[in-house]
């Protein structure tokens, strides 16, 4: 215990090195004493500071390496740099201002930095919003060994007067900004990025949420010069890519539903003050308390923390869509439900008018497989438009969404076939009943590398339907090798011009006369 004869202790934040960070006020003097301690021996002091004014808030990095100190009545947070000894570095110290476009509002009341120390929170419980004092949160980085403020405000609602007055936690990992009310609940803020272009999604630098700018999908890449994924100009766009290698290690994330080009997305808030029922950077939190769930990973998994002694042989050695009982045991390192999840679902092109393409994703059927072949090899899902098989293997995968075959539609594809050993079959069907039905009927073989062209109405018998699975096999024709084949850039297409030609095959000019060429 500490009672210090000088102030009133106003708050205290303690890091994971056992530092204490100690504001204490003088109501006679008016003025706040900030000591460092450390927890082991509270009755030696190992630095203070003083300061005019009332101290209310403390926040210190886990690490013991960062320190704020907020000042409400002087709209103020100041900031220190912590030495080794636990001594204030005072070349490093900063004060923060409320950003000049908001009238003061008690800001710095409370004060939270997150684990990294680069970013901090600071509430300003008096801010105002269309006239109401709602209250606010403005978000700092610490960029080049300073801080610079963003645009990022988090406003209160009408049923969520001075928001931050009563404590606030930040993590700038996934962008949240949790606020805690007087009477005891929660409200968290999530920031939320979109980018203008379709195929990048925002991805904070140096893993800071709060420092977002947007970076092109899997399968594609910046058109700039020098490639890369990152947008840094407003004119940049995503292409996509001509190979896996062009691409390089591109982030595996699906496309958000509206993104914007800038590499630095603008965070200015909305104006309108009807609650969102997912806060963001745009809106007030929803108005029903919100329950957080943890924002990392509870120690007390139920993974193992070594492999199963059971079964050594299995560590990361499960191929996607196989069984598995613990993620340990798959290539993917990820185990849901007993099953082998890859990090990207597989995906085909519908390529449809204006050279405009649909993309439908592609999902293991897990245990329907088996009813074609029971296999010894396995497939990895590389990226969403990759797959490598390995070894005598059968799988199966549903459509998102049914796709209407007819006589004339075709499927392409790029094959390499790693070893002479094998020959690839790539199969189509209607229903599942028919993986086990129609197991080898409605299948073409491919024996050589290169870009495939199938007739996929053939393989439909020439009967118009809505194809909702694919299947592929490899036969290895030899137990000496290890066969491989790996399979890019599903696509299917119509393989008429249907304004020339109707879908029964027959000219639509009048006085045109149809030409049969083969089986074409």
């Amino acid at each position: 215990e500490y009672a210090d004869p000088i102030g009133i202790l106003k708050s205290f934040s303690v890091s994971d090195t056992g530092l204490v960070l100690a504001c204490f006020y003088n109501s006679i003097g008016n003025f706040s004493i900030t000591r460092i301690m450390n927890i082991s021996n509270l009755s030696t002091i190992l630095d203070n500071d003083v300061w005019s004014g009332l101290g209310t808030a403390t926040s210190v990095t886990p690490s013991g390496e960062k320190s704020a100190i907020g000042f409400p009545k002087e709209n103020t947070v100041r900031t220190y740099l912590l030495l080794p000894d636990g001594k204030f570095d005072r070349s490093s110290f900063v004060i923060l201002k409320e950003n000049n476009n908001y009238p003061p509002g008690r800001f710095g009341e409370k004060v939270a930095l997150s684990e990294s120390g680069m970013t901090l929170a600071a509430a300003s419980p008096g801010a105002m919003r269309d006239s109401i004092d709602v209250g606010a949160v403005f978000v700092f980085v610490w960029i080049d060994k300073k801080w610079q403020n963003t645009e990022s405000v988090f406003y209160g609602t009408d049923d969520l007067r001075r928001i931050g007055a009563s404590g606030i936690a930040i993590d700038d990992h996934i962008g949240l900004i949790n606020v805690r009310q007087n009477n005891g609940r929660h409200r968290s803020f999530k920031l939320e990025v979109p980018c203008d272009d379709p195929y990048a999604i925002a991805s904070g630098i140096e893993m800071n949420a709060f420092r977002p700018r947007c970076k092109c999908i899997s399968g594609y890449k910046s058109n700039t010069p020098n490639g890369g994924t990152t947008l840094r100009r407003k004119i940049d766009v995503c292409i996509r890519c001509l190979s896996v290698i062009e691409c390089g290690n591109a982030p595996t994330i699906s496309p958000t539903v509206s993104p914007t080009l800038s590499s630095e997305p603008s965070l200015r808030p909305s104006r309108s003050s009807n609650p969102s029922d997912s806060p963001s950077y745009t809106s007030a939190p929803s108005a029903i308390p919100t329950t957080l769930e943890p924002t990392l990973t509870p120690t007390l998994s139920p993974e193992p923390s070594s492999p199963p002694t059971s079964s050594p042989t299995r560590i990361n050695s499960v191929f996607d869509g196989d069984p598995c009982r613990f993620s340990i045991e798959c290539k993917s390192r990820k185990c849901v439900e007993f099953v082998c999840i890859p990090e990207n679902n597989l995906s085909l092109q519908l390529e449809e008018k204006d050279e405009m393409y649909t993309q439908i994703s592609m999902f293991f059927v897990p245990g329907k497989d088996r009813l074609i072949s029971t296999t010894a090899g396995g497939v990895i899902i590389l990226d969403e438009f990759t797959m490598r098989l390995f070894g005598e293997v059968s799988k199966a995968y549903e459509l998102s969404t049914s796709i209407t075959v007819d006589r004339f539609t075709r499927l392409k594809c790029m094959v390499e076939i790693v070893s002479s050993w094998s020959e690839l079959s790539i199969c189509m069907f209607e229903r599942e009943a028919d993986l086990a039905l129609y197991a080898q009927d409605q299948c073409h073989t491919v024996s050589a590398s290169g870009e495939v062209d199938i007739n996929a109405g053939k393989l439909m018998n020439d009967k118009t339907v809505d194809v909702r699975f694919v299947a592929f096999h490899q036969k290895v024709t030899t137990t000496n090798v290890l066969a491989e084949i790996s399979i890019s850039t599903l696509s299917i297409y119509s393989g008429i011009n249907t304004s020339i030609i109707d879908e029964n095959g027959i000219c639509r000019d009048p006085n045109a006369e149809t030409v049969v060429r083969g089986d074409e």
